[in-house]
């Protein structure tokens, strides 16, 4: 198969409960900072304009979408590796199971 297989097959069948949880602490760890003032100010200016009163910018929605294109974008990029030179990746996890634990 491709070189992401094993990604692509893990991100269908986790990827959904990936980016909602990231969403879930995106939204209640936002009012903590200046980002949720900002986004209010920007959705209320928005709905003042006449094509705009439908639109509502969702930032923990983007920010989980670019979050989790990163992770599986990094678990990609280690799986690529790992079947590119097999050999080496199960070496370096031997050493780190039985070597870097003395």
């Amino acid at each position: 198969g491709p070189d992401d297989a094993a990604t692509a097959y893990l991100k269908s069948k986790a990827g959904p409960d990936i980016n909602a949880d990231i969403k879930k602490f995106v939204t209640a760890h936002m009012p903590e900072s200046s980002a949720q003032k900002s986004l209010d100010l920007i959705n209320e200016t928005l709905r003042k304009l006449p094509m705009g009163s439908d639109l509502q910018l969702d930032l923990p929605g983007y920010i989980a979408d670019g979050a989790e294109a990163g992770i599986f974008k990094y678990i990609a990029d280690k799986e690529m590796d790992i079947r590119q030179n097999p050999t080496r990746a199960a070496s370096d996890l031997v050493k780190r199971l039985f070597l870097d634990n003395k």
